[in-house]
């Protein structure tokens, strides 16, 4: 009878974790989906993982994901006085870390099975958004982009999320993804066939999308090919050392590769951003405004930090560049926020990495993880959803071990 109920509960919690990746892969159903629809189903999560009696080891493992927006949450109340506030960062604490406790409340149940699921569901509709957005970008080139700016004709903004036009965070998690991808090939997890339609289906996407620093990292990522399996962050830092002293040699055959591909490609936003990339490798100024305007945000971040290092610029309502989620982080809290930051990557570290360091494909996902930091510091995103779910997803489901917490971290046993 006990174990009925379980598998029945179980069930049930798939359906509900399957509708919240759904409604974070899918535009059209985040566009369609009540606000109070989705709060009901953040709340009967919480009320899943809370229930498990590894309740208090999940409170550990998510301070962190709790305090980097108790400052923002402090900064509000401080600015604003509002006790409205209050409520809205209490939510946005909780979308924030959701992934992150979704992910571990699985580990520390192990619950094979429904990993497995909430993996295909994940990557089923990834590839479904990217070929809905191939064909919506073919209609409306630029769409992508555009909907990340946030300055959108709410008719218009309608019109991309009816037609499922994928926007900023569908984009850069595919190149994040795209190493695990291929160590599932590595594994014989995934058929040949099946992987190759599904980077070329993704590769597209993102090429279309207009996003070249996500064109850029989906290239670096091809190189998860010629990675060892069991890379350490040792060896990371040797291999991307070596790899940039490589490159300093091969800088005027890489400085024409991009203007070849600048010169050949459809999208101006792209073209215009990879010439500039290239001015810059020849040592040559650049006209490109886009890239100079987030040099400058990225300055203003830095400037801010620089001027209050102790406790950032919240208490005097400074401003930051809003275009780095790290940088802004520590112009926004000072040390406060310095702590905070790595306290958050540590944190995912030790829990959703480490206890993979033995497993062969250890090497793609700390590939992953390093890709994922290099964003946050040029986009304003920290990719939560994507380091903290999707990819410890795909790992759990590769092995066969049981995961538990030993001596504050975690451990495949």
């Amino acid at each position: 009878m006990s174990n009925k109920k379980n598998k029945t509960n179980n069930s049930t919690l798939v359906i509900i974790l399957s509708y919240f990746i759904a409604n974070t892969l899918l535009p059209f159903l985040s566009f369609i989906s009540s606000v109070y629809v989705q709060f009901i189903i953040v709340l009967i999560i919480f009320f899943y993982i809370f229930k498990s009696k590894f309740s208090s080891n999940i409170l550990l493992f998510l301070f962190p994901f709790s305090l980097i927006l108790f400052l923002e949450l402090l900064s509000n109340l401080i600015n604003q006085n509002i006790i409205e506030e209050l409520i809205v960062a209490i939510y946005k604490v909780s979308i924030f870390a959701l992934p992150a406790y979704i992910a571990f409340y699985l580990f520390i149940n192990n619950l094979r099975n429904e990993i497995k699921i909430l993996m295909q569901v994940s990557l089923g509709l990834l590839v479904f958004t990217s070929i809905t957005s191939i064909y919506g970008l073919f209609a409306e080139p630029g769409a992508s982009r555009a909907l990340s700016v946030g300055m959108l004709d709410e008719r218009l903004v309608m019109y991309y999320n009816i037609r499922n036009i994928g926007g900023y965070g569908l984009v850069y998690m595919i190149p994040l993804i795209a190493p695990m991808l291929i160590g599932m090939l590595k594994k014989k997890k995934l058929n040949v066939f099946v992987f190759i339609i599904m980077i070329m289906i993704l590769s597209y996407y993102v090429y279309l999308s207009q996003f070249t620093t996500a064109l850029i990292l989906l290239i670096i990522s091809s190189l998860s090919f010629v990675i060892v399996n069991n890379y350490s962050f040792k060896k990371f830092a040797i291999y991307i050392f070596g790899f940039l002293i490589f490159a300093s040699f091969l800088r005027p055959i890489i400085g024409d590769v991009l203007y070849m591909i600048a010169d050949n490609n459809e999208s101006k936003t792209v073209a215009v951003r990879l010439r500039a990339t290239g001015d810059s490798i020849y040592g040559y100024g650049s006209d490109a405004a886009e890239l100079t305007e987030r040099i400058a945000r990225y300055e203003m971040s830095y400037n801010a930090f620089i001027k209050s290092p102790l406790f950032g610029v919240y208490l005097r309502n400074g401003e930051v560049g809003k275009h780095s989620f790290i940088l802004d982080t520590f112009a926004m809290y000072g040390v406060f926020g310095i702590l905070a930051i790595i306290l958050l990557y540590r944190q995912i570290y030790r829990y959703l990495y480490e206890p993979f360091k033995s497993e062969k494909y250890y090497g793609y996902m700390i590939w992953s993880l390093l890709n994922s930091i290099i964003l946050a510091f040029v986009n304003p995103s920290p990719s939560i959803f994507t380091i903290c779910l999707v990819i410890p997803l795909i790992a759990y489901s590769l092995q066969e071990k049981r995961y538990a917490v030993v001596g504050g971290k975690g451990r495949l046993i």
